[in-house]
């Protein structure tokens, strides 16, 4: 593994996706249609996000809501989807 997989690697999961991307902050947040501070707190773990803004960061990286967030937002989303009965990508 080279210096910058191990890097990677250290990084939370959103950070990770964003990077390999190679997106910035301001671009994930045009993305995901959010603050680029929110992205920033979101990634440092200060900010939890919504189910909604989830999905939306979710879909703005490629990846699944459940490889990004941790369990808490996962249960959240799984909740609503099923009480709603809902397609949670169509939020």
């Amino acid at each position: 593994m080279d210096m910058k997989e191990k890097l990677l690697a250290s990084l939370n999961p959103l950070t990770r996706s964003r990077i390999r991307l190679n997106l910035t902050q301001d671009d994930l947040s045009k993305r995901a249609r959010i603050t680029t501070g929110y992205v920033a707190r979101v990634e440092l773990g200060k900010s939890r996000p919504s189910v909604s803004v989830a999905l939306r960061i979710a879909e703005a990286v490629g990846e699944d809501v459940a490889t990004l967030f941790p369990k808490g937002c996962v249960a959240r989303v799984e909740h609503r989807v099923a009480r709603v009965g809902m397609d949670p990508a169509a939020e």
